[in-house]
């Protein structure tokens, strides 16, 4: 088949984001089996994609995003931007993907590429879907949340404004979603609560739940980790459920941890922590920022503690622990869409206070953590590989080209 996938980011195997590997790896194992056109975003201060996608691929565009740019004007612009989305009541987050650059690139690719499918990568990406009216190419939109987040864009607003941009936000997405719905033939969601989200938008359009794969790792790390006992917590600070997760380990739950085991280690890895975080005095807590490989940490990991309560989706760091071997202690939120047991393939807590009593319960025997990195791993290289995920995307294209559509779209 011939694919045309719009990205919000550039593919890189180093990617530190949950989302940046998922579309990576996708692209690695759908590139192998198809014909792909890509037109992706870059930062402004990021590489471009890996070589390895200008190689693979049959067509590669790139696009700098215009809001990453640092000078003056670039900034007055994405100001504008803003209380223009604000006015227009589009969304303040799909506003600060606008480029009409990415548009005109996105329309000549599909002329001279002629795509069977053309697929959106994250609702900000479903835009450049009016662009491509002349293409009856099936489209396909892959939902990695079922709410749209603008909390991060808010933030570097006057507080006293909050309140009215949210109201007209939510109005805004609602508005947004339905327009960019209504576009396409079929809307991917990653776990069956997004799915019953995105569904009370979608009217007739279907929603289908394909999870994400990961790439399991050949061997194991070590399940019962290093010594002193090491907590890991991995996120991309750039998303508030993360920076929620982490204050929660932080003020709460690991200096608890630590009354029972004083020479324990908290280490919270990943990209832009906020200065609330790096600032902390507790004993024991080593906030690294950006790391260029996870591994080392994982694998020194006692336990891996995802204490997530906001947000949706499929949780990356979850599932690449998981595949790794490692004990897990998560909430409910962060394990959704997984067809695992609690105790079995890890532990679900909610409150800080069950956190606590199952990570300390899990720290004083080794015998349960080694068996549950057993069977977790077990359940990731037979439930979550690739291969598996790509085939129902493949299933997915062939229901859409085979099926009947009108053949006019808005």
């Amino acid at each position: 088949m011939r694919l045309l996938i719009l990205l919000p980011l550039a593919p890189r195997v180093g990617a530190m984001n949950g989302g940046a590997r998922v579309i990576t790896q996708f692209l690695t194992e759908i590139t192998s089996r198809h014909k792909v056109a890509i037109v992706y975003f870059r930062e402004v201060d990021e590489p471009s994609a890996d070589q390895f996608f200008y190689e693979r691929c049959d067509w590669v565009e790139e696009v700098v995003r215009p809001a990453s740019k640092k000078n003056l004007l670039a900034r007055m612009a994405r100001y504008f931007r803003m209380i223009l989305s604000l006015l227009l009541l589009r969304p303040v987050w799909v506003g600060d993907w606008v480029s009409s650059e990415f548009a005109r690139k996105a329309q000549l690719l599909a002329q001279r590429f002629q795509p069977e499918i053309i697929q959106a990568e994250l609702h900000v990406m479903g835009q450049y879907l009016s662009a491509l009216t002349d293409n009856k190419a099936r489209r396909v939109l892959v939902e990695y949340e079922s709410s749209a987040r603008a909390a991060l864009y808010l933030q570097s607003l006057p507080w006293i404004f909050h309140g009215l941009i949210e109201s007209i936000e939510r109005i805004s997405w609602r508005r947004y979603e339905k327009d960019v719905y209504r576009r396409v033939d079929a809307i991917v969601a990653f776990t069956q609560a997004d799915r019953k989200s995105i569904s009370q938008t979608a009217g007739d359009t279907p929603v289908y739940i394909i999870s994400p794969g990961i790439c399991i790792p050949k061997y194991p790390l070590d399940p019962l980790g290093s010594s002193p006992l090491n907590l890991l917590f991995v996120g991309n600070f750039y998303h508030p459920p993360n920076v929620d997760a982490a204050r929660r380990l932080v003020d709460s739950i690991f200096p608890s941890v630590r009354g029972w085991f004083p020479d324990s280690k908290l280490f919270i890895v990943g990209e832009n922590p906020p200065p609330d975080l790096t600032q902390s005095n507790s004993e024991g807590i080593i906030i690294t920022g950006r790391v260029p490989d996870v591994s080392p940490y994982l694998d020194q990991a006692a336990l891996v503690v995802v204490p997530l309560r906001l947000g949706g989706g499929i949780r990356i760091k979850v599932l690449e622990a998981l595949a790794a071997g490692k004990a897990v202690v998560t909430t409910s939120r962060a394990a959704e869409g997984l067809d695992i047991q609690d105790s079995e393939q890890l532990v679900l807590a909610e409150t800080d206070s069950e956190f606590v009593t199952c990570i300390v319960e899990l720290l004083q025997n080794p015998e349960k953590r080694l068996a549950m990195a057993t069977r977790a791993r077990i359940w990731a290289c037979e439930n979550i590989t690739w291969e598996q995920s790509v085939i129902k995307y493949e299933t997915l294209y062939q229901r859409l080209l085979t099926a009947s559509y009108p053949t006019d779209r808005e």
